[in-house]
């Protein structure tokens, strides 16, 4: 996200723009200290966070798979796959963009009420 210290967000502040908050159908779940995001095809399901649009895609993407560990010399199982989604900014404008969702079972795991992970307490 936007603000963040960590390693990927400068990434995304140094070869992305951000176009603004948006979402996709799926259902947020906690895995700890990070988020797992499924596909859901329920009307009030939807997943919150940024749209960027990519300068450079292949190179970011390259180092966003690697650090999802979902890159081709990744250990398998992945914990995520890298997919395309509709995403919805605020407005309305609705956009394909690359998702990065859970790749295994969420039954056991606590769901997210609102699909917002940015203010959690962990």
């Amino acid at each position: 996200m936007q603000g963040s210290a960590h390693p990927a967000a400068r990434l995304l502040e140094q070869h992305a723009r951000l176009l603004g908050e948006a979402s996709f159908s799926g259902r947020l779940y906690s895995l700890g200290w990070y988020p797992g995001a499924v596909r859901s095809e329920g009307v009030r399901d939807r997943v919150f966070g940024e749209l960027f649009e990519l300068r450079r895609a292949g190179r970011v993407l390259d180092a966003l798979d690697r650090y999802e560990g979902c890159a081709d010399e990744s250990r398998k199982p992945h914990l995520y796959s890298r997919e395309i989604v509709t995403a919805r900014l605020g407005d309305g404008d609705e956009f394909d963009a690359w998702v990065y969702l859970y790749a295994r079972d969420v039954s056991r795991l606590l769901p997210i009420p609102g699909g917002r992970w940015q203010g959690r307490r962990r």
